[in-house]
């Protein structure tokens, strides 16, 4: 199977890609920047230069996949809002455009920034816009992929929680930062929940 991804220099988008080369699938990773295009690169996929934020030729490319993984996303704390709303809404907006009646599958990894706050929710809520613009465009963008299921794309959400595991970039390196320098914060009486799930179980879902 011929798979188009986003986001295959990030994170998540990299395990993604290994995992679907290890089931011999032909993975075609979009990559706007030579440092992306390099991360690819490096884990084994094709590269497809371009940027989700556009609507240029990688459309095409898109075009003959059977199935899309869209794991692309501007998730700073400090991003500008109009990078929130650019890459998570437009971009979103552009890749469903471009998969709606060419692809089988459609995979949109979300959040769970996407129930918009804190409280108790399962796969049935649907998406809230919150008080941070990355968990308000992360709902936009599960409403854009919506509008798209409406008209006949295959499409699921995948609602992952606190990223954690081998090259994580973000979230567990700076706990361990924050702990080294005496640094970590505890809230509370430190027992409150948190919603951490591994790379490999978001992957592997």
């Amino acid at each position: 199977m011929k798979v188009f991804l986003t986001g295959g220099s990030g994170f998540i988008g990299k395990v993604t890609g290994e995992l679907l080369l290890r089931d011999g699938h032909e993975v075609f990773a979009i990559a706007r920047s030579a440092a992306a295009a390099g991360k690819v690169e490096a884990w084994g996929g094709t590269v497809v230069e371009g940027d989700i934020t556009d609507q240029g030729e990688w459309r095409e490319r898109l075009r003959v996949c059977d199935a899309v993984v869209h794991a692309a996303a501007s998730v700073g704390d400090w991003s500008r809002t109009e990078e929130y709303w650019s890459v998570n809404v437009e971009g979103t907006r552009h890749v469903a455009e471009a998969a709606l009646g060419q692809v089988g599958k459609f995979v949109h990894v979300s959040s769970i920034a996407a129930h918009g706050g804190p409280g108790e929710y399962d796969e049935s809520a649907p998406p809230r816009r919150g008080r941070h613009p990355y968990s308000t465009t992360k709902a936009v963008a599960e409403e854009v992929v919506d509008e798209a299921i409406a008209k006949g794309l295959n499409a699921v959400h995948a609602r992952v929680g606190n990223v954690y595991g081998p090259g994580d970039p973000n979230f567990i390196p700076r706990l361990i930062d924050q702990a080294k320098t005496g640094r970590f914060p505890v809230i509370g009486d430190g027992s409150q929940p948190s919603n951490l799930i591994h790379v490999d179980d978001v992957v592997s879902a």
